[in-house]
């Protein structure tokens, strides 16, 4: 159903950014990052891209990773996808990551970064007691993730920012804007929407918008949720043509009964009839 698919989703969610924020708090806590607090940015950029990105695997993998001093003020970054623009992801992220050093813990939110979302977490590396920087690492909420989802629940899944779809499982751009029209309904993020009818290309589905938190009041985060119940309608069908066929055969087959037992009752009458027609 629609709120089994909504649970699998929050609960997968929290379970990868809690592997996140692990692994995350693990390599701030190596002697090798933390001695990157008193290094060159040089030496940072080759630590972030030629180890921990390049150690990564699939099962493991991380989009994109940053390292701060004690202001917040970023050495340099890394990404498994050369295409991410570092600049913007610095700036995506650097609310939380400011956050996370005032604090003294992690912190993690979703951030938009251009124009894809992405799930970070930021631990910062005390030394003495104070924090001495920051490291951050994310993963992207795109169209690997978006499967995955579709593959645990069988139903749809599309993510918004700021009224623009940047992944779905529904391949067709032509529907996107009424997806994003829908999730719109949802706003403020306080109201609560109670799952609704959708038609996509003649498909049914039940529809519930989510919201995920953004550390920018300007970002409009989240996602749509849509759960076919065109087979459902298709097993209704099914039933009401067999309902029919039954209620059709079953008439004839009372009718055919009917018949033969009035026909027994009143033989003996056509025999009576008949003799008398042929005495007279």
């Amino acid at each position: 159903t629609l709120r089994t698919a909504e649970a699998v989703f929050r609960n997968t969610r929290d379970s990868r950014i809690g592997h996140l924020r692990s692994r995350n708090a693990q390599a701030a806590n190596e002697p090798r990052i933390r001695a990157l607090t008193h290094t060159d940015p040089a030496t940072v950029e080759r630590v972030l891209r030629d180890d921990l990105i390049a150690e990564q695997s699939l099962d493991n993998r991380i989009d994109g990773i940053s390292f701060c001093d004690e202001s917040g003020k970023f050495l340099s970054s890394a990404a498994a996808d050369p295409t991410l623009n570092l600049s913007g992801f610095e700036a995506g992220i650097s609310s939380i990551v400011k956050q996370a050093l005032r604090e003294g813990e992690s912190r993690d939110a979703t951030v938009l970064v251009g124009s894809r979302m992405f799930d970070v977490v930021a631990t910062p590396i005390m030394i003495s007691g104070q924090p001495a920087g920051a490291l951050s690492f994310a993963i992207e909420i795109g169209g690997a993730v978006a499967k995955e989802f579709k593959q645990l629940t069988r139903s749809e899944i599309t993510f918004i920012a700021n009224g623009q779809v940047v992944a779905s499982t529904i391949g067709d751009p032509a529907l996107h804007a009424k997806l994003a029209g829908m999730f719109s309904e949802s706003l403020p993020p306080s109201r609560t929407l109670s799952p609704r009818p959708i038609e996509l290309k003649a498909e049914h589905f039940l529809g519930i918008a989510g919201h995920l938190q953004a550390p920018a009041p300007n970002q409009v985060l989240g996602y749509l949720l849509l759960f076919s119940y065109e087979e459902a309608l298709a097993d209704l069908g099914a039933m009401r043509r067999s309902l029919l066929v039954v209620g059709v055969l079953g008439a004839l087959l009372s009718s055919l009964i009917a018949w033969l037992y009035v026909r027994r009752i009143t033989e003996p009458l056509r025999r009576l009839r008949c003799g008398a027609e042929a005495v007279e």
